[in-house]
């Protein structure tokens, strides 16, 4: 997630779930104000039957967002002088010189930068600095620390209902009429997240995806990368990430899972919960464990995800067409995401991510600062901006990410039951803009399965041209843009190649 990714949980049998930072609400300055407000969305929970949702060997001191132990150094030639005639050892022998600090080359990314381990666990102030002493190599192209992100949550499925933020005329995001148009049939969302668990309202949904993580503490799977995005569970003992974090014990989040599930979860099944784009497939890439994840193994990720080639990795057969990324955190957009971004968008593939929970300008987290991704703030119920939710002209759009306050004026979708270690199915209300981006990944492939050629650009374009206003009860001035409208986005599309899209409209239903 941007910023903290605490979890607050309402009952010990996990009844149903809030969860801070990507997936819970920080209470502040607008949510005294909304609570006489509140009570009236209590009155629609109970009219609508308000569901008792199921809830839900690296140094293991140095997981810790504000400090790494890794750095990015890409050497100008990397494909050849420094890749093919160098060995890793001498590597790190001219990086330890230059940088007068012991460096090791760990491996090399998908665009040929180095990750190098540094003999400590340092500010990122410090390795920042370290990193610039590198980077005054002439033959280095950049250096950076290799930083951390964070998990940032009418069809016949009987929890319909109770999602509000697909149908509510202040909040929701106008979708039922969408489906008449586009279910996003067999369009691939890439979920980087952290990782998927078995569930039958995903049945059939998920494709063979990846595991990206080159850490063993925070992969919490006995392995390193490999082939199975399933998720363990990410809970933490208190302090186990370093640094005192996290100051409580926490619990697995099932993250991954969740935001799979709005995106795609099946609808028109009976069962559960329905997805944004419930015709569409889920491909499931793990970065995001104990503590978080590596920024490096996210940007292999999203190459990956587009189908481009990642060294030592088996080539995706399922190339995606969306890329959903609930995660983040404060701080520039580093060069190894601009490569990866950049990259993807000239194959066709749309970046979504989160704008981060941390009531801030949203130009100072990343990767919502990065240029070429469509950065998603998060609205409640009442259509205002989420008291929790990033703002400022680097958010593109507001969708659903509920508020958080009691639990169901969140965002329901499925997780596991499991407290720390997977258990069975289950349906669990969040909040976060973690949960607004997967509104937006939903739409975006309710898109291309109209239109398979379409740019990210376009795609940007149509969607900011056709979002309605926020609610200004509480006005918030540092504020832009709109609700994503799923219905008028569809149609915007679909006017403007009535041909084609006639024939792919009748596919979709």
């Amino acid at each position: 997630m941007n910023g903290s990714s605490d979890s607050t949980q309402t009952s010990n049998t996990r009844k149903t779930i809030i969860r801070k930072g990507e997936s819970t609400v920080k209470i502040n300055r607008c949510n005294t104000a909304k609570l006489t407000a509140t009570l009236l969305f209590i009155i629609f929970a109970l009219a609508t039957n308000n569901v008792s949702a199921m809830s839900q060997n690296d140094d293991q001191a140095t997981m810790i967002s504000p400090k790494t132990y890794r750095l990015i150094v890409k050497y100008r030639d990397s494909e050849t002088r420094y890749k093919r005639k160098r060995s890793s050892s001498s590597i790190s022998q001219s990086l330890s010189q230059t940088s007068g600090t012991q460096l090791k080359v760990l491996h090399s990314t998908a665009t040929n930068a180095h990750v190098v381990q540094l003999d400590r666990l340092v500010s990122m102030t410090e390795a920042k600095d370290i990193a610039d002493q590198i980077a005054m190599d002439p033959d280095v192209l950049y250096a950076e620390p290799d930083g951390m992100i964070h998990a940032y949550s009418v069809p016949n499925d009987p929890l319909y209902r109770n999602q509000w933020h697909y149908f509510n005329p202040a909040g929701g995001l106008n979708l039922p009429n969408a489906w008449d148009v586009s279910t996003g049939k067999d369009v691939v969302v890439a979920v980087i997240d952290s990782g998927i668990r078995p569930h039958a309202d995903l049945q059939n949904k998920v494709l063979p995806g990846y595991d990206f993580i080159s850490n063993a503490f925070i992969a919490n799977d006995g392995g390193l990368r490999d082939n199975d995005a399933s998720d363990p569970g990410d809970w933490m003992e208190k302090g186990v990430c370093g640094g005192g974090e996290p100051f409580y014990q926490r619990n697995s989040s099932w993250h991954g899972t969740h935001v799979a599930g709005t995106i795609a979860a099946s609808g028109n099944n009976g069962i559960g919960v329905s997805g944004v784009a419930w015709g569409a497939k889920i491909l499931p890439i793990r970065v995001l464990g104990k503590c978080g994840g590596f920024e490096s193994d996210a940007a292999d990720a999203m190459l990956w995800a587009a189908g481009l080639p990642v060294l030592g990795v088996p080539n995706n057969l399922n190339p995606a067409k969306v890329i959903n990324l609930s995660a983040g955190e404060i701080g520039p957009c580093p060069m190894v995401f601009r490569d990866a971004i950049q990259a993807v968008r000239r194959v066709g593939v749309t970046v979504v991510v989160s704008a981060g929970n941390d009531y801030q300008n949203a130009q100072l987290t990343k990767p919502a600062n990065c240029p070429g991704v469509i950065a998603v703030g998060a609205t409640n119920f009442w259509g205002e901006r989420s008291s929790y939710s990033n703002f400022g002209p680097t958010v593109d759009v507001y969708a659903p990410g509920g508020e958080g306050v009691f639990g169901f004026d969140g965002i329901l979708s499925t997780v596991n039951s499991g407290i720390t270690t997977p258990g069975g199915d289950g349906y669990a209300y969040l909040a976060g803009t973690s949960m607004a981006a997967p509104h937006v990944s939903g739409v975006v492939a309710l898109m291309y399965a109209l239109q398979p050629n379409i740019t990210p650009t376009r795609v940007e374009n149509i969607l900011k041209q056709t979002v309605r206003a926020r609610s200004f009860a509480f006005p918030c001035p540092f504020c832009n843009g709109g609700i994503v409208d799923a219905t008028a986005a569809v149609n915007r599309l679909k006017a403007s190649f009535p041909a084609a899209l006639s024939r792919a409209g009748q596919s979709n239903r």
